[in-house]
């Protein structure tokens, strides 16, 4: 399992308890305690991004948490009408049930959150960052009865966002991005972070995989 690579253009730096994780390819930086991992990810789908996520263990296994891209699509005339289709989705989504929606301020950009849990015994905190053509996502994500053990950790992540400049790829960046595309166990990975399949399913997916392999 891949802990950190190469694979965008970031750098970490400690500072005062805590690791400094700066993405310049998609412009931002986030601050991540010393005792959690940190797994570069970097994975494009249609219309999203997934970059990083900070988890506790070394396995794949909750807290987590996750940094996401989502391109501002042309239907979207603004940040409002984003989240509201975002919203929407979970409201749809019969395996979910949406307990809070609220705005709040991060790296002084007025930001919206929704918490929601899932039949699975998962419960989920997502804020939405606007920024320019994009919406930077943070998704903290653990089992419901361990959900406020992590919380305050999860917050102090949260609120260390901050939007940097951003660097435009090198082809060979780009080159080494399109090879690990199509990785089915980054991807397996992905879907069970954000919760779109269980952590039995996971595993055993995981397994046939390993075992392909």
């Amino acid at each position: 399992m891949m802990l950190s690579c190469s694979r965008t253009t970031s750098k970490t730096y400690h500072t005062n308890g805590s690791i400094n994780y700066e993405n310049q390819k998609y412009g931002f930086s986030i601050k991540y305690p010393k005792s959690w991992i940190k797994d570069e990810l970097d994975q494009r789908e249609q219309d999203y991004a997934t970059v990083v996520e900070f988890r506790l263990s070394i396995e794949n296994s909750p807290p987590f948490v996750t940094v996401y891209i989502n391109d501002v699509e042309p239907k979207h005339n603004s940040f409002q009408s984003f989240v509201d289709d975002e919203k929407k989705e979970v409201q749809h989504d019969p395996k979910s049930s949406i307990i809070e929606f609220s705005n709040l301020l991060v790296a002084n950009v007025p930001s919206m959150r929704l918490i929601d849990v899932e039949e699975e015994g998962y419960k989920r905190m997502v804020t939405w960052i606007p920024s320019v053509n994009r919406v930077y996502e943070i998704s903290y994500s653990n089992k419901q009865e361990q959900f406020l053990d992590h919380l305050s950790v999860a917050e102090d992540i949260i609120h260390s966002f901050k939007i940097i400049d951003a660097i435009v790829p090198t082809n060979n960046e780009q080159s080494q991005r399109a090879n690990s595309r199509d990785d089915p166990l980054l991807i397996l990975k992905i879907r069970f972070a954000k919760g779109e399949i269980t952590e039995e399913e996971y595993e055993r997916m995981r397994s046939i995989l390993m075992h392909d392999g």
